[in-house]
């Protein structure tokens, strides 16, 4: 998240690292957060992973399906103590531009969890405003960015942010870049219109300078790198660097039928995919029910229909002919 120049001169002058705090994470047996809200839009209308009509927090990262808002989950899981509360039963809410059928991924237990955009064009600070209708004004709620995925440290950085007591805390790594995870109290949020764009760090924010306590938590260093998966190379990139040392490049979610001698490299095969024998197919996501047929080559391309597939084509629409991208969450 970048700042503009007036909310950046208010911001920086309260920034702390964590080892200079010293606040408690939290009294002992509460939940810090009253609430935890993810981020999930769509990729880009011009990313090549648009046409997949799916969120980049919820594309897998292995072939057990597992996703970055399950890493999320499980890394809020201790913090909050819900024990083993599942998400759809959690205060783990997952907030999404338009209803998409998660079961395309394995996961239709998920869907309790998502709330759904009111406006098209609400932007960040309208969603948060929208979500936090029914809670109380000092209900502080933690903000994480889906497309965002860490190789390690999301819980250390979780409890930083925790450990901050102010109405907003927004994060940022070693490197004074921001991170996608901040902190804010459901008052902050009350001025932001009920209709209409509200954009957060350029509206929402830069309004609270004033008015509101707003610190910059410092993650520790990492030698692990951070991922924002905006396309096909940056999401195949952020499996490279999570794939343990030896692992397999292939991710197939159950239900993939692949022909032994098909020839695949660096890919992702998601729900229902077919690779008949013979097909190459390297670098590439091939989406649900999307069948590569013999002999053909699929290289650096994100499939989303069988018959483009079978030319070796881009889809430029997404399963459900969609051509709308997102606000890139």
């Amino acid at each position: 998240m970048l700042l503009n120049r007036r909310t950046r001169t208010r911001v920086d002058a309260v920034t702390q690292t964590h080892s200079q705090l010293g606040y408690s994470v939290r009294a002992e047996g509460n939940a810090p957060f009253d609430a935890v809200f993810v981020l999930c839009g769509l990729p880009p209308r011009t990313s090549d992973l648009a046409p997949l009509g799916l969120p980049p927090g919820l594309l897998p990262l292995d072939s057990a399906g597992t996703t970055n808002l399950d890493r999320q989950f499980e890394a809020v899981r201790p913090i909050q103590g819900t024990g083993d509360a599942p998400i759809s039963e959690s205060r783990f809410r997952v907030l999404v531009e338009k209803p998409f059928d998660s079961s395309t991924v394995g996961r239709p237990e998920l869907e309790p969890s998502f709330l759904t955009d009111k406006d098209r064009y609400r932007g960040t600070g309208g969603v948060l405003r929208d979500a936090a209708d029914e809670l109380d004004d000092d209900a502080r709620i933690l903000v994480m960015t889906g497309s965002e995925i860490f190789e390690d440290g999301l819980s250390a950085a979780i409890e930083t942010v925790a450990g901050v007591d102010a109405d907003v805390v927004l994060c940022r790594r070693a490197n004074f870049s921001p991170a996608g995870l901040w902190s804010i109290r459901a008052r902050c949020l009350r001025r932001v219109s009920g209709v209409g764009y509200a954009d957060f760090k350029e509206q929402v924010l830069a309004d609270l300078t004033d008015s509101r306590d707003i610190r910059v938590a410092t993650l520790a260093r990492s030698d692990r790198r951070h991922h924002a998966v905006r396309d096909l190379s940056s999401y195949l990139a952020c499996l490279a660097d999570l794939r343990e040392e030896g692992g397999p490049d292939v991710i197939a979610l159950p239900g993939v039928e692949r022909a032994p001698d098909a020839l695949i490299v660096d890919s992702v095969l998601l729900r229902g995919a077919v690779i008949e024998p013979g097909a190459v197919v390297a670098r590439s996501v091939i989406g649900p029910g999307v069948r590569v047929r013999s002999g053909q080559t699929v290289v650096d391309e994100v499939l989303t229909d069988s018959e483009k597939g079978s030319r070796g084509g881009r889809s430029p629409r997404g399963r459900n002919g969609s051509e709308r991208g997102g606000r890139g969450r």
